[in-house]
């Protein structure tokens, strides 16, 4: 059985985010928490403030209300204190080694290691939403296009549009059309995919 954990008064959490080996939890004060594996400092968020976005891959992010961007971590292997020179971001994503941000205007930040050409999505723009996978970046524009970098020969989504919420994950993606249809791309090895 999983254990249950408390981590704050019952409504106080308005924004949760799963990472490696940990969950962090974005408070209604802008405050953080964060329980699980302590390794590596990605549990270090108690001084945070103004907080407005949360997320989590090996290592915790969170985003202030003035656009900036924190890390908690101890390892600098993987160069991601850079996210903290960020400006002008509304929401992160991250996975394993590397992070990817969404700016204000549209266009996107990468940092960290680039596995299998993830770093590509730095030239994209008109972007309204960012999300990850251990090798891949993906976005959806305003226009409801879905756009891959990275492995992107698991992804056969470059001809899908009118998408408006989008799940990935390593092996699958999953988009949710504006008139209720699902359309999906990837393995299928365990039945997943079907309709």
């Amino acid at each position: 059985a999983v254990p249950s954990v408390k981590t704050g008064k019952s409504g106080d959490i308005v924004s949760i985010a799963a990472g490696d080996f940990h969950t962090v939890g974005l408070k209604k004060d802008g405050t953080v928490v964060a329980v699980g594996d302590s390794d590596d400092g990605k549990l270090k968020v108690t001084d945070w403030k103004n907080i407005v976005s949360i997320a989590a891959g090996s290592y915790t992010y969170g985003v202030g209300e003035d656009g900036s961007v924190v890390i908690a971590q101890d390892d600098d292997s993987f160069d991601l204190n850079e996210v903290e020179n960020w400006n002008n971001i509304i929401s992160v994503s991250a996975e394993g080694s590397f992070a990817v941000g969404l700016k204000n205007d549209g266009s996107v930040v990468f940092a960290g290691y680039d596995k299998d050409g993830a770093k590509n999505c730095s030239n994209w723009n008109n972007i309204a939403y960012i999300t990850t996978t251990d090798h891949h970046a993906i976005g959806v524009t305003h226009d409801g296009r879905v756009l891959v970098s990275g492995d992107i020969d698991k992804f056969d989504v470059e001809d899908w549009n009118d998408i408006v919420a989008i799940s990935v994950n390593s092996h699958n993606t999953i988009g949710l059309k504006s008139d209720g249809t699902v359309v999906t791309a990837g393995a299928n090895g365990t039945g997943v995919l079907e309709e």
